[in-house]
């Protein structure tokens, strides 16, 4: 997690940092549905000339240096070395994450993001998968915490720029739906994106955003269908008699 998110193409045209308006959805196309098992283009945002917020284009999946060529990352991607997530918790002790941790930070702009509740079957000892789609209660978009590198094949000489979304441990509401491992994408405050890609940020004060728990934006979410993710409308609620209700996000 969180491997699968989206985007309302007709409300997300822009993103406000900084007290800037950016253009964002004209460098990658949008779509409802993106799966970081595609190793897609995302557009991220992150502090460019003159430390000014800006779009750049990533590859989702952040491939570390010792990685040499194509041969090589597809035969890492079976042992799990080059990741979609970087563990917050992890993030800068980390010698794969560290140093982009302190130095390349980015935000990734979504409207929602999928993740799967486990539910016990009545009468039976194995469980059921339910999917969710989250997204924020009151705003038109999420804000992620991300880390970014350049990666060179060293057989090609194409260099392009790789990312990885930071995840968290799961809040209290959201360990209602990602109810196994219960981890959640570090999603940031206006003010916490502001400072997120702030090159002046010290390390205590990354630390410190890190270890903040995901509790200041309302989020709500909704089952959705078993096959979202071939399905039309991938957000299209679904019912489901076996499932309780949600608590209120708090």
């Amino acid at each position: 997690m969180c491997y699968y998110l989206g985007y309302d193409v007709k409300k997300i045209k822009h993103v406000r940092i900084r007290e800037q308006q950016i253009e964002y959805g004209k460098k990658v196309p949008l779509r409802a549905l993106h799966s970081g098992f595609e190793y897609e283009l995302v557009e991220i945002i992150r502090a460019g000339s003159h430390n000014q917020p800006e779009s750049a284009v990533a590859h989702w999946e952040f491939i570390p240096f010792w990685i040499k060529n194509a041969e090589e990352l597809m035969e890492s991607r079976k042992k799990g070395i080059p990741t979609l997530n970087a563990t917050a918790e992890k993030l800068l002790t980390s010698k794969l994450f560290k140093h982009a941790a302190m130095h390349r930070r980015c935000l990734l702009p979504v409207s929602w993001f999928f993740e799967w509740q486990h539910i016990s079957i009545a009468g039976e000892k194995k469980t059921e998968k339910i999917p969710y789609c989250i997204t924020a209660e009151q705003d038109d978009y999420l804000l992620f915490a991300g880390i970014w590198q350049p990666w060179t094949d060293q057989q090609t000489s194409e260099t392009i720029d790789t990312f990885a979304i930071v995840t968290t441990e799961a809040n209290e509401w959201m360990a209602q739906i990602h109810n196994t491992k219960k981890r959640m994408p570090l999603i940031l405050s206006q003010s916490m994106a502001d400072d997120w890609i702030s090159p002046e940020l010290k390390e205590t004060d990354i630390r410190s955003i890190l270890s903040t728990p995901c509790n200041d934006i309302p989020l709500k979410a909704w089952p959705i269908h078993k096959n979202f993710r071939t399905h039309t409308h991938p957000t299209e609620p679904e019912h489901y008699s076996n499932l309780t209700a949600l608590k209120k996000f708090a």
